[in-house]
């Protein structure tokens, strides 16, 4: 049961920061419009490029001791 208190409380927690950032207004010295922060989610990468990187994540996990069959 008491479980449950930390999950609740948790969430709890979560919402309400989510909600105070979500109604946040603009601050007084930041510049008016649209702008563009520099970086790409996703980028423009050659085959050779993407393949790297997803085999790079996928190998950096496979070391990890909690992966070890029961």
């Amino acid at each position: 049961m008491s479980a449950w208190v930390g999950v609740v409380t948790l969430f709890v927690s979560i919402m309400a920061l989510a909600i105070a950032v979500g109604v946040q207004d603009r601050p007084a010295l930041a510049p008016a419009g649209d702008f563009d922060l520099g970086f790409n989610a996703i980028g423009s990468p050659t085959f050779l490029t993407g393949m790297s990187a997803t085999l790079i994540i996928f190998v950096s996990s496979s070391g990890t001791s909690a992966f070890i069959p029961m």
